[in-house]
């Protein structure tokens, strides 16, 4: 039978820090109340608590090897637990391998959709041109009409107060050929 083996942290942190000094014969154990600290930085005790904490980590573990060891696998086993990881294994490379050729595809998808954005903003832009070219040729046929209501109101061939049928007219290429037919130039 195996003995576990006692952990002395307040032995191990004086011996092993070389920073920290063994104790001496001539101060007394314990401590009155306000009594200066022996010097000890911060940062060497808490290497002491690692050190401390590290060696009862090991003990720990040793004694737990010692009462329920790790049991051996048959060949069964160990062939099934080599296929588990072959398999897993495959898994990851598939996956990886879908991952290469789907990132193509995403990079054509995002550029296909840059491709229709710039096209729409195209568009939009022709939209509005086309309108606004529109708006200038309704506003310089309006114009037109105005000008064609002033000439023939100024040659005499319309009277001034028949001027407002002629707004019902929005078209006036009308007008101008009736011009041309009663008056040629």
């Amino acid at each position: 039978m195996h003995t576990v083996a006692r952990c002395n942290p307040s032995a191990m942190c004086s011996t092993r820090h070389p920073s920290r000094r063994p104790p001496s014969t001539t101060t007394p154990t314990l401590r009155r109340k306000g009594a200066p600290r022996p010097p000890c930085s911060r940062a060497s005790r808490s290497w002491c608590a690692r050190v401390c904490l590290c060696s009862v980590a090991r003990c720990l573990h040793n004694s737990l090897e010692v009462i329920s060891a790790p049991p051996v696998l048959s060949d069964e086993d160990s062939r099934a637990q080599l296929r588990r990881a072959s398999v897993a294994r495959r898994r990851e490379l598939l996956s990886k391998l879908k991952e290469g050729e789907e990132a193509p595809k995403r990079a054509d998808a995002s550029r296909c959709d840059k491709e229709v954005d710039a096209r729409r903003a195209k568009e939009d832009v022709r939209k509005r041109e086309l309108e606004r070219i529109h708006k200038i040729q309704v506003q310089r046929k309006q114009q037109d009409a105005e000008w064609y209501k002033a000439a023939l109101v100024e040659k005499g061939i319309l009277k001034a107060w028949r001027t407002c049928k002629l707004d019902r007219y929005p078209d006036i290429s009308h007008l101008a050929q009736r011009q041309r037919f009663f008056h040629p130039i």
